[in-house]
């Protein structure tokens, strides 16, 4: 699965004065208005068409709605947080109100790290490599920011897993591969954030042993 940015040309070619010339300061003469967020911060929203954008007081952009099916609800949503180019951007796919494509990007705009909805709350992150390929793949299930299941990935297959069995937010299995064979997986069985036992798998998958470690 390659990875990569579909919308982000959209966010940055269709700033809130007509173009990408002016994406920090202030616009020139469209009506704008105060809007103050929960933290008490203030921002000049201004309103064109299907798009909405928050600046800081500085002139800054803080974020940019935009409604890309003009159907009366914001379908993307890009945050910049003062930065001339978005550092993140939610994308609701189906038009249902709810993000459901989550971009993290770096400071030039390249893709960084991409979630999408597995539903419910759950979420799951994919980091592209150089090829596009994932080389990271992150499970948060339950929606709470915590990885029950990170896969480290080399060409497309899993290399290692490690897994929060009991989600207290701390690894207690970690699997190792060989192509895609289970050959090796350690386990905390006490809790204290390291393994102390390890599963070794036989080439036909069969458990060959276990060892207790220190």
């Amino acid at each position: 699965m390659r990875l990569r940015s579909a919308l982000l040309l959209l966010v940055v070619s269709t700033t809130a004065c007509g173009g990408t010339g002016c994406l920090i300061g202030l616009p020139e003469s469209p009506a704008w208005r105060f809007e103050t967020e929960a933290d008490g911060t203030r921002y000049r929203v201004v309103t064109r068409d299907q798009q909405v954008t928050w600046y800081r007081l500085d002139g800054k952009i803080h974020k940019v709605l935009l409604d890309t099916n003009a159907d009366g609800k914001h379908d993307l949503w890009a945050w910049h947080e003062g930065e001339p180019k978005p550092k993140r951007i939610d994308i609701d796919l189906d038009f249902d109100g709810q993000p459901d494509r989550f971009e993290e990007l770096d400071a030039a705009g390249g893709l960084r790290r991409v979630g999408v909805s597995t539903g419910g709350k759950g979420r799951r992150y994919l980091t592209p490599g150089p090829d596009g390929l994932p080389t990271v793949v992150e499970h948060d299930e339950d929606g709470d920011g915590r990885f029950e299941r990170i896969e480290r990935m080399q060409k497309g297959a899993p290399a290692s897993i490690e897994i929060d069995g009991d989600r207290n937010g701390r690894i207690d299995r970690w699997q190792h591969f060989e192509g895609r064979r289970l050959t090796a997986e350690e386990l905390d069985t006490d809790g204290d954030g390291r393994p102390d036992r390890r599963l070794r798998y036989s080439s036909r998958g069969d458990l060959e042993g276990i060892e207790t470690l220190k």
